[in-house]
């Protein structure tokens, strides 16, 4: 019930965000809503506001690091794979570079925060994801081409 209760809400928000300019969407703290929603991997969210409006994709912060970007560095997997239905969009996306000049490979390589790396158990366990999260991005390159 609570869940549901939570959809309602965000559908209604959404509903308002559709005629915001720029400038309201920062006031109300849309943007900062959506990176903080990328960090936790609340893909509901993303994808409820995106819908209302498009141009959320392309929402970044100071360091020029989007809704991707912060899927990649706390390893989001089911926000990255929102990058596969922007078709050529994606590509622009994923090719992206933040303020110091880092690509989405740069930020694979990157540390993973303690939290992530403490729900695998053992080392081999959490080389092997990273692995497969360095896979999944090189592919993404390749593929939105």
């Amino acid at each position: 019930m609570t869940h549901w209760r939570v959809v309602e809400i965000l559908n209604s928000m959404a509903k308002r965000f559709t005629g915001f300019d720029e400038a309201k969407l920062r006031e109300a703290s849309v943007y900062e809503s959506l990176l903080e929603a990328s960090k936790s991997g609340i893909v509901e969210f993303i994808i409820t506001l995106t819908r209302a409006n498009p141009d959320l994709y392309w929402v970044i912060d100071e360091k020029q690091r989007g809704i991707f970007s912060y899927a990649v560095l706390y390893r989001r997997e089911k926000i990255f794979n929102l990058v596969n239905g922007l078709k050529g969009q994606g590509k622009v996306i994923i090719s992206r570079t933040d303020i110091f000049g880092n690509n989405l490979l740069h930020l694979i390589g990157s540390s993973v925060p303690t939290a992530e790396l403490d729900r695998k158990s053992g080392p081999a366990l959490q080389m092997q994801r990273e692995l497969q999260w360095f896979k999944v991005i090189i592919f993404s390159q390749t593929a939105v081409i």
